[in-house]
């Protein structure tokens, strides 16, 4: 599941990449993007802190 996650994180961090550089004006989706893959990344982090204990 996790292996799962960070490949989608992956995949979506590439094409924002390249989204980024066909629509160099459309920023906002970029940086929304950018916001999603980050709060998936916390919600990970967390998720393993909860496993731990």
């Amino acid at each position: 599941m996790q292996k799962l996650l960070r490949i989608i994180a992956l995949i979506s961090l590439i094409a924002a990449i390249i989204s980024f550089f066909i629509f160099k004006i459309n920023y906002i989706t970029y940086i929304l993007i950018g916001i999603f893959i980050g709060s998936g990344f916390i919600y990970q982090i967390r998720a393993q802190g909860r496993n731990r204990k």
